[in-house]
């Protein structure tokens, strides 16, 4: 049975032909694929889907043949680089987190700084997954993207510091904790801050 619903792509009206809403998001998608976008929100019934949502072909919506499909694309390069920039902003926060961390240890409030710092990982590993993503999106080979000499500087030191950090939570080193995260984190973030931006222009180029 042909399905009576209205489907948008980008706020234009799509002529796909599909039996379903599942069919229907699917053939938008490869519409937008085409075009050399991809999509980043699907909206069913007026209603906003999750990525886990529209996993689920068995779905009675899914299924179903009538109602609303809009569906919003962007370029590529475009979400890249919105990945990154959230990604750079994030790690102002992992900052000052670090920081208070740091502050919290020397004033001997060790379970609250222990609080701030496993925030503060979470970010990184965060941000280091958003890298991972924004390459995939843009189709990029992240060791080619990470090929310079300072970008590998960069994902070195982060990586040397995260083991000091880890020795020292080992060792019960509170000094030698919040020495790494006082004074050697802060350049840290400086430079990833640095490379996501640097990243993101390079993949915008290359768009």
């Amino acid at each position: 049975m042909a399905t009576t619903m209205r489907v948008l792509l980008d706020d234009q009206p799509c002529d796909v032909r599909a039996d379903s809403v599942g069919q229907t998001i699917a053939a938008a998608a490869s519409l937008a694929e085409a075009r050399g976008r991809m999509i980043v929100e699907v909206n069913v019934h007026a209603r906003s889907w999750t990525g886990s949502e529209v996993g689920e072909p068995g779905s009675s919506i899914m299924r179903s043949t009538t109602g609303e499909v809009r569906l919003t694309s962007v370029q590529p390069a475009d979400l890249v680089r919105t990945i990154f920039h959230d990604a750079a902003q994030a790690l102002a926060e992992a900052d000052s987190l670090q920081q208070s961390a740091a502050q919290l240890l020397q004033a001997g409030q060790t379970t609250a700084a222990m609080s701030k710092l496993s925030d503060a990982v979470g970010i990184w590993s965060a941000v280091q997954q958003a890298l991972i993503m924004g390459a995939q999106a843009a189709g990029m080979d992240l060791e080619a993207l990470l090929a310079a000499d300072d970008r590998r500087r960069a994902v070195a030191s982060l990586n040397t510091h995260l083991k000091t950090i880890r020795a020292a939570l080992e060792t019960g080193d509170p000094v030698g904790l919040s020495d790494t995260l006082l004074y050697d984190l802060p350049d840290v973030v400086t430079h990833w801050r640095s490379l996501l931006h640097d990243l993101g222009q390079r993949i915008a180029r290359a768009a």
